[in-house]
Formats: C-alpha cells, structure tokens, sequence
C-alpha cells in the first residue's frame, strides 16, 4: 500500500512538473519574438509576438505595400480644346496591425487569427504629373464623364494639381487562418496565414480646392463608366496571404 501511495505521489509530482514546465514555457507574456515577412496585398510586414496563454498568441505590427506606380494619359479640357495629360497611379498601402492566433490544439500550430488593420484610407492615389493651369469653369481631367478640377489656388502646393484616390475605412477586421506559431517553441518558425480584411465598399474621391476629400457618386461618373465603378464598390474585402520568419528573443 505505501508503494502503491508512494508511486502515486510520484507520478503527481512529474505530472505537476510538466505542466509548470510548459506553462514556463508559454505563459502570459513571458516571451517575446520578432517576424518579417511578405504577402500578397499585405506586402512587407514586420512584427513582434507574445503568448497570452498556451492557446492565444498576440501579434503587433506594421505592414505596407511599395509605393508602385504607373503612368497613363488622361484627356481634359483647356479653354474648350482637348488635350491630354500624364496621370500618374501609385499604390499607398500601410497599415498598423494587432492580431490574436487562437491555437485549438496543444500540439499542433495551426491557428485561427481574428483582429484588425489600422491605416492608410487612400489605398490608391492619382494626380497629373504636371500642372495645368487657367482653365475655364467646367473644365479638368475627365474620369469618365466626371471633371477633376486642377487646384485653382496659387498660394497652395496643389497648385495646377487634380488629385483622386480610391478610398477604403481607416480600421479593416481581420479573419483568418494559418500555420505555425508566431512566439515559436524553439527559436526560429516560419508561419504562413491566409485570411481576409473588411475595408468596407471603396469609394473614389476627389480632393476639392479646400483640401477636402469629395465622394464620386454615380451621377457624376457618366453612364460609360457606371457598371465598373459599381462592381469596385462591392469588394468589400481583400484577401491577404503572408509567409513569414519569427525569431524568439526571450
């Protein structure tokens, strides 16, 4: 009977020590790694990561997209003669991020991540790449049957400058699910995740003398260009795929 009491004790007691060596091993904030990483539409992101528990981790970061642009030709109106312009596209991607992996099983690194991208509103801006001055009421670039007037100002640094954007929310949800742990058990892991954000219906707008930002409806684009503008504005999401190397500091 006492060895049997005594095995017992034992077998608590290594049991005990694996669990306080796991929780050693991933307890609430007591380690700390750093990522770096590229995705599609999320673009290059850097990260830091920490374990909540033994089943969340919490991740903080910034992600952006190069500045990649192009350059097209754009007809406009000058004192009632068509000309045209070069116009000039370029992304401006950036986004602050928080992110909690759920991990449903203890032995496996896969993970459900929920939370939320903070940044940049304009996730495309165009303007014309040189000014254009002294044009007549009614007049500027066309975009579609829509007029962007050049900035009238001259005491501004828009001056001759017509400015768009396609304009997205500020703060965009996040689901999604991956691989791997972003706080790693050893000291290095590569992770890759798949999800979407929520960027609600993207709009194009118009930056008027006063600087404001001003909303293209339908009624201004012209009936040529309705259909596309009304398709863009029910991509309400954007699919995000990332890969990335977390290195644990601590």
């Amino acid at each position: 009977m006492k060895k049997q009491l005594l095995l017992l004790v034992a077998l608590l007691c290594l049991t005990n020590a694996k669990a306080e060596d796991r929780v050693e091993k991933f307890g609430i904030f007591n380690h700390v790694s750093v990522g770096a990483g590229v995705g599609i539409l999320d673009g290059i992101s850097f990260e830091a990561a920490a374990p909540i528990t033994d089943f969340v981790q919490l991740r903080l970061g910034y992600s952006f997209l190069p500045k990649f642009s192009y350059t097209t030709d754009i007809s406009y109106k000058d004192n009632g003669q068509d000309k045209e312009t070069d116009v000039k596209f370029q992304l401006n991607q950036g986004n602050f991020k928080f992110l909690f992996d759920i991990l449903p099983f203890r032995t496996s690194s896969f993970h459900v991540t929920v939370g939320g991208y903070v940044g940049k509103e304009h996730f495309v801006k165009a303007w014309n790449s040189s000014p254009i001055y002294g044009l007549l009421p009614g007049e500027g670039l066309l975009v579609g049957e829509y007029i962007i007037r050049p900035n009238d100002d001259p005491t501004s640094p828009d001056y001759g400058v017509a400015n768009a954007a396609i304009q997205v929310n500020k703060f965009k949800p996040y689901v999604g699910i991956g691989v791997g742990r972003a706080c790693p058990r050893k000291r290095v892991s590569v992770t890759g995740d798949f999800g979407v954000m929520f960027w609600g219906s993207p709009n194009v707008v118009a930056k008027a003398d006063d600087g404001t930002w001003q909303k293209m409806t339908k009624d201004n684009i012209g009936h040529d260009s309705e259909k596309a503008f009304k398709i863009m504005s029910k991509i309400i999401v954007c699919p995000v795929l990332s890969i990335r190397v977390n290195g644990r500091i601590f």
